[in-house]
This record gives structure tokens, C-alpha cells and sequence, in this order.
């Protein structure tokens, strides 16, 4: 099994976008999730896990100040994906989003 350190950016979210695919034959493992609001305003964020017709929040409605940030994942914490499953954020303010992850195949 490979065991791989990837990280994936989307720039500027301002409506609910997926952020992350896991892969088929893979499991993943967020080790980090940031999301840095780059608009003028306060931004409010949420992110959402779907897996099949299932859709939680991980996290509802946070407010991130103007120019500041929000570490979802990162130390102790961390959020496991199966193979398929979509991670969404969706910001009132141009934010931008880094993805962590390990992945293992």
C-alpha cells in the first residue's frame, strides 16, 4: 500500500463548492483543512461531508473575520473519507481552501 501526502487548493469559494473527491480504491484522510477569508467582509462558512445521499456538517455557519482564518482540521483532529465521499464549503465571502490529506491505496 502507497501511502501518499497530497494537498489540494480551490481559490475563492463564494458558493457551495466541492473542495474534495476521495478517490475510488483509496482511503483518505483529512490531516487539514483551512479556510482564509480574502474578502473585505466578515464570511460565514460551512463545510458538509456527503456520502451518497447523506449529507452532515462538519462544521455550520463559523464566522471568519475579514483577512483572517479558520483551522478546521490540523493537530489531534482529523476527518476520515471513504472512497467517493465529496467534502463541500460554502462561504458568503471569497475564501480560500486547503485540503490536507493522506491517502492510502
Amino acid at each position: 500500500m502507497a501511502n501518499t501526502f497530497k494537498s489540494y487548493l480551490t481559490a475563492g469559494v463564494t458558493t457551495q463548492t466541492t473542495v474534495h473527491t476521495a478517490p475510488s480504491s483509496t482511503q483518505t484522510t483529512v490531516i487539514g483543512l483551512s479556510l482564509a477569508n480574502v474578502g473585505t467582509n466578515v464570511a460565514t462558512v460551512s463545510a458538509t461531508l456527503t456520502r451518497g445521499s447523506t449529507v452532515v456538517y462538519v462544521i455550520k455557519d463559523a464566522v471568519v473575520p475579514a483577512a483572517d482564518s479558520l483551522i478546521l482540521y490540523g493537530g489531534d483532529q482529523k476527518l476520515v473519507m471513504q472512497a467517493g465521499d465529496l467534502l463541500k464549503v460554502t462561504s458568503t465571502v471569497s475564501t480560500d481552501v486547503i485540503v490536507s490529506v493522506l491517502e492510502v491505496s
